[in-house]
């Protein structure tokens, strides 16, 4: 299995939820959700 570093710029993120992406069994990637201070347009 390989791993990857994950960069995140500074934007003030309050939490962070990583959920794995599998597809048949293979992971595929991560999908992120974050609470950030002020909304992004």
């Amino acid at each position: 299995m390989q791993y990857q570093s994950l960069a995140l710029p500074p934007s003030n993120v309050q939490s962070l939820l990583l959920l794995p992406l599998m597809i048949r069994g293979q992971f595929q990637g991560v999908m992120g959700f974050s609470q950030c201070v002020t909304a992004e347009a």
